[in-house]
């Protein structure tokens, strides 16, 4: 199992797997914890991608964060990490995000350097609404998904897999990876853990009160992941980057990898995809352009 994902995550961007790590009763136990964080006025719910987030639920109740320390230092889990991020990673944001009736999505993307996340799903979504859904194999592309004229989640959807399925799976993705937001049609709300890590080379910011949430942790492995002052060095006010505990002898992790050009990328499997967007980009981009210039149009007629 562990080879065919990584196997997977290598050739196209992501992995779905349905790897039993909480019980359904724990999962429960997560998931009224967060439904109560919502209906609580006090919580700080911030709006990620235009959606309700919590963008930090560690370090507030013990019993919980051995439920969450239980998804990120399973073995099957672990093994993953170290394939792909290499085994000096840090974690960054242990979050949720709701997705809710209305929602309209969230056009292609990509998010931070050698960023590596896991999504858990809290709620049952056979459908995918709200999901993430990824352009399979584009972590080989160049970084232009917010560019094509074709981003937006209407266009863009049929060429997407969508991120649907069952409450305790996991998914794990490249954020390099050209992704998206489905839209919610349904009527149900639907959580998902959202779980971001970087590697030795990358950079990032930390969550707010970062030392405060380490001091209120009592595992010691989780600590070390999200602590600042271990495996990390301040390169801003508000930034730090991930060393590697060897420097010399660490190999590039393949998240990294991408980004510096070394990961052995075949232009045989990459040219269908090429082709695909430039056609693609060939049609998009003058109908977008005549359809915004008939809107002002529009508008100065009125």
């Amino acid at each position: 199992m562990f080879k065919d994902v990584v196997s997977n995550i290598k050739k196209y961007g992501y992995s779905r797997e349905s790897i039993k790590i909480l019980e359904q009763d724990e999962i429960g136990v997560l998931k009224r914890y967060i439904d109560n964080l919502y209906s609580n006025s006090k919580t700080d719910i911030v709006m990620n991608g235009n959606v309700p987030a919590i963008a930090n639920l560690l370090g507030n109740d013990a019993n919980i964060d051995k439920l969450l320390e239980k998804i990120i230092c399973n073995e099957s889990v672990e093994s993953i990490l170290r394939a792909i991020i290499g085994k000096d990673y840090k974690l960054w944001q242990y979050s949720v995000r709701r997705t809710v009736k209305g929602d309209h999505g969230l056009a292609l993307h990509q998010d931070s350097p050698g960023q590596f996340n896991i999504s858990y799903l809290l709620t049952d979504n056979p459908d995918g609404h709200g999901a993430t859904a990824i352009l399979p194999m584009s972590h080989k592309l160049p970084r232009w998904a917010s560019y094509m004229s074709w981003a937006g989640i209407y266009f863009c959807k049929p060429l997407l897999t969508v991120l649907s399925g069952k409450s305790g799976d996991i998914v794990f993705f490249l954020n390099r990876t050209w992704h998206a937001r489905i839209y919610n049609k349904s009527v149900e709300a639907h959580d998902v853990l959202l779980i971001g890590f970087f590697p030795a080379g990358a950079d990032y910011p930390p969550i707010d009160n970062i030392n405060d949430v380490v001091n209120k942790l009592k595992s010691n492995k989780l600590k070390c992941l999200l602590d600042i002052n271990q495996g990390t060095k301040k390169i801003s006010s508000d930034r730090v980057k991930v060393v590697s505990k060897n420097e010399a002898s660490e190999k590039i992790n393949y998240a990294m990898s991408l980004e510096t050009n070394k990961s052995n990328q075949s232009d045989i499997i990459l040219a269908h995809l090429y082709v695909k967007i430039i056609v693609l980009e060939i049609f998009f981009f003058p109908t977008r352009k005549i359809y915004l210039f008939l809107l002002k149009i529009l508008k100065l007629l009125k």
